[in-house]
């Protein structure tokens, strides 16, 4: 294909969408309108996860130990914790911090009615992966020097759970989803190219080869993707900002600081913009090329 009918082929798709502006108006609208749901839909489901990974880091384990061990022998128990490939932190609180702390917490007539200081000393310890929970507390309980162990296997069971049931469902949406709106925008653009079936007729009578006649509504599909995406990026955009400042409004302390990476949702509705307006329009010029 050589230079005249490069331009040739760009210059009669950008000529076609103006001459066409409603058709290739409602294309991008419907390409906006379908990749912007899509785009929510694969955000809120991201923001979802990043909550869902964050959760376990808030379940703590502790550990008690027993009466009459030394503060030399809980050093080696927590230095030996501490070297786990599990464990991320392990945190020391004596009894009498404890004690301090119960006593500022609960009302006075509790703690003045106890004889003595009841608690002994703990560890707090936060493990890498909440999965791990189970095996390292079974791990610690058998150590000698510990009395007893405190965690959150049962919550963090859930969660698990909760992150399995929450990836498969993303998956499944967003496959329908994309399906749908391939579909929906096939639809619109065979509209479209419906509507200048005699520019494709006349075409081919004056002996325009299929690439040629196709090549200007590929480019227009891929522009309108382009168009369409960025369309949709706008909306995502306002949409999420006004539902942060919402929820931040209600929830000050309730979600964690990840800010949803806006490059990356722009590249990928960019290309799968331009991938379906390409692909779709090529298919939609098929029954008019006679190519299947």
């Amino acid at each position: 294909m050589n230079f005249t009918i490069i331009e040739f082929v760009v210059q009669e798709a950008f000529v076609n969408m103006v001459r066409n502006k409603l058709m290739t108006l409602a294309a991008v609208a419907t390409m906006a309108l379908t990749l912007a749901i899509l785009g929510g839909f694969g955000v809120m489901g991201w923001k979802l996860e990043r909550e869902v990974n964050a959760l376990p880091a808030k379940f703590e384990m502790k550990v008690y130990f027993k009466d009459g061990i030394d503060h030399k022998r809980e050093q080696v128990v927590q230095n030996k914790i501490s070297q786990s490939p599990h464990v991320a932190k392990v945190t020391f609180t004596s009894k009498e911090k404890a004690w301090d702390l119960a006593k500022s917490t609960y009302d006075k007539a509790i703690t003045q009615g106890l004889p003595a200081n009841p608690l002994t000393d703990e560890l707090k310890v936060l493990l890498k992966d909440a999965a791990m929970t189970e095996d390292v507390s079974s791990w610690l309980r058998n150590l000698p020097e510990v009395d007893e162990v405190v965690d959150s296997r049962d919550e963090v069971t859930i969660l698990l759970k909760l992150q399995t049931g929450l990836r498969v469902a993303g998956a499944i949406l967003t496959l329908v989803l994309l399906i749908a709106s391939i579909v929906i925008i096939h639809n619109t653009i065979r509209l479209t190219i419906s509507a200048r079936k005699e520019d494709i007729r006349i075409m081919q009578l004056i002996g325009a080869a299929s690439a040629t006649i196709r090549t200007p509504f590929v480019l227009e599909g891929v522009v309108q993707g382009l168009l369409g995406a960025a369309v949709a990026l706008g909306l995502l955009w306002a949409v999420m900002v006004a539902i942060m400042n919402y929820v931040k409004s209600v929830i000050p302390l309730g979600m964690t600081n990840s800010p949803v990476p806006m490059g990356i949702v722009a590249l990928v509705l960019a290309v799968i913009g331009m991938l379906i307006g390409g692909v779709v329009s090529s298919m939609s010029l098929r029954r008019y090329l006679k190519e299947g």
